[in-house]
């Protein structure tokens, strides 16, 4: 017998960035004034074209170290918002430069080994959407031998001005992907990719730090 419409179940609940609860706050505020005991200097970092597969491979160049990514708020609690409610004298100073796209580091790493070790953590990476290009691309006419039959709909959603031609993918005309300075759309920085291009570079550039045994530090 088929089930009546009138007993299917329909859930109200809305799916949703995950907030924290009060409890996790707790704990990663805690966890970050562990790292203010611990190590001897915190560094605020500015994060460039950040990509999860390199943010990681900073962590194990910086394997003794502890980095926190993405909670600047809480990481600004957790040091204090000013001096009468700063964790250690001076480092609360740190925190008002966590902002956008920045992260902190504590490490016992003096700063030249940090700025070394941080330049080798730097990497190409294929540009995003919103990117400014740096260069001219331009992909001449022909057959396309990296595409499939399969993606010819995908490549002209894309822009390209593509055809089948004796069951090959065929560019019927030069197509100027981007020019130098130029934003990136969705569909170019995906077309990029698509040729292997990558412009974008991942840097992580310390802006300013704090050293428990002689203060807070503009670093630029």
């Amino acid at each position: 017998m088929p089930r009546s419409k009138r007993d299917r179940r329909v859930t109200l609940a809305k799916a949703g960035k995950k907030v924290l609860t009060r409890d996790v706050k707790s704990k990663i505020v805690d966890e970050i004034r562990g790292a203010v005991d611990r190590y001897g200097n915190a560094y605020v970092l500015e994060i460039e074209n950040s990509r999860n597969e390199l943010l990681n491979n900073a962590r194990s160049v910086f394997k003794n170290s502890k980095f926190y990514f993405g909670r600047n708020q809480i990481c600004k609690v957790a040091l204090g918002v000013d001096t009468s409610s700063e964790y250690a004298d001076g480092i609360s100073e740190i925190g008002k430069h966590l902002s956008g796209q920045t992260c902190l580091l504590f490490t016992d790493r003096d700063f030249e080994t940090v700025k070394s070790d941080l330049q080798s953590c730097e990497d190409t990476t294929f540009a995003r959407s919103g990117f400014v290009s740096s260069e001219k691309v331009v992909i001449e006419k022909g057959k396309l031998e990296e595409f499939k039959v399969s993606q010819e709909a995908h490549l002209r959603e894309l822009g390209l001005p593509v055809s089948i031609v004796k069951g090959d993918v065929v560019l019927l005309a030069d197509y100027t992907v981007c020019t130098e300075g130029e934003t990136l759309t969705p569909e170019k920085a995906k077309l990029l990719e698509h040729r292997g291009i990558q412009m974008a570079v991942f840097k992580l550039t310390p802006i300013c730090c704090w050293k428990k045994d002689e203060g807070f530090e503009l670093l630029r």
